[in-house]
């Protein structure tokens, strides 16, 4: 087993010696500062969205201090995420695009489109929790001053599988046909490498909001169809006054 483990080991530093050292360390480099300033904009809404709310906690009543601390903190959260998730997908894509000049065209296409799928799915789970707490406030918002809990709990559920069912079919269509349509085109206006050096690009970028998309579909699912199965339950036994 360690045999084979330090033999795997020599073979990936025999792959990376066939790259100029100069690619590395700007790959290496540059992803950690993405990565970085992922982080660091994450932090920084968060921290800034609880000091303003806990400001104006003073001011305000707690439900409007509750409610804007959510709100701020899922849109500032989504709108750097958002920036980082395009810079740093089109980054990998278009520096895994460069293996082809060292590696034969099936294996640059698998470790563009493997590396950026990783990619998206982390940052997909943070883009669909950032939505889901943005509209997780705003009817929360509206249970604490418009209705009764109960019903905004039902009103909530329902929104939810319409909003799923909405978001999996307009991602799910537009994106793979724009993905298609723009590589077909790209592959007769320009030339073969640029066309796949694109369409890698927008894949990733793309994959990634998608994928986020379906990431939130299923939690919705799960939501919704727990807080129905809440409100029947109580409404079960409120009216057989057990």
């Amino acid at each position: 087993m360690e045999v084979e483990l330090w033999g795997s080991f020599i073979d990936f530093v025999e792959f990376l010696s066939f790259f100029p050292p100069f690619f590395l360390s700007f790959f290496f480099l540059s992803t950690f500062l993405f990565s970085f300033f992922f982080l660091s904009t994450f932090l920084f809404s968060f921290f800034f969205s609880f000091f303003s709310a806990f400001f104006l906690s003073f001011f305000h009543s707690f439900q409007l201090s509750f409610f804007l601390f959510f709100i701020l903190s899922s849109f500032l959260s989504f709108f750097f995420s958002f920036f980082s998730a395009f810079f740093l997908s089109f980054f990998l894509s278009s520096s895994f695009c460069s293996f082809s000049f060292f590696l034969p065209f099936q294996l640059s296409f698998f470790l563009s489109f493997f590396l950026s799928f990783i990619l998206s799915f982390i940052l997909s789970f943070f883009l669909s929790f950032f939505l889901f707490l943005f509209f997780l406030s705003f009817f929360f918002f509206l249970s604490f001053f418009f209705f009764y809990p109960a019903f905004s709990f039902f009103l909530f559920s329902f929104f939810l599988i319409f909003l799923s069912f909405s978001f999996f079919l307009v991602s799910f269509f537009l994106v793979s046909f724009f993905l298609f349509s723009f590589f077909l085109v790209s592959f007769f206006l320009f030339s073969f490498f640029l066309a796949f050096f694109l369409f890698t690009g927008f894949l990733s970028f793309f994959f990634s909001l998608s994928f986020s998309f379906f990431l939130f579909l299923s939690f919705l699912f799960f939501l919704s169809f727990s807080f129905l199965s809440s409100f029947l339950l109580s409404f079960y036994l409120s009216y057989t006054n057990i």
